[in-house]
């Protein structure tokens, strides 16, 4: 578990998931990780993107859960997908 200060008060974030919408610029949509203290799933992310996603312009959401899966935080981020 992973303890947090979020809008004025302490939470306890049990996972964080990284989704992309389809088609993904990688082999996976879902990137998630149940110890964001450790092992977080932008690590996941550091192989290369599919030739296909070169050029554009991918949308993703960030959300943090907590241990009873709720959603207590989220965010939508969007990358230049480089060669």
């Amino acid at each position: 578990m992973d303890f947090r200060y979020l809008g004025g008060a302490d939470v306890t974030v049990e996972e964080v998931m990284i989704e992309f919408d389809k088609p993904s610029p990688f082999s996976h949509t879902v990137f998630k990780t149940r110890k964001p203290g450790g092992a977080r799933p932008h690590r996941q992310l550091s192989g290369a993107a599919l030739g296909s996603a070169v050029g554009k312009r991918i949308q993703y959401k960030v959300r943090a859960l907590t241990p009873f899966k709720t959603e207590i935080a989220a965010t939508i981020v969007w990358v230049t997908v480089t060669p």
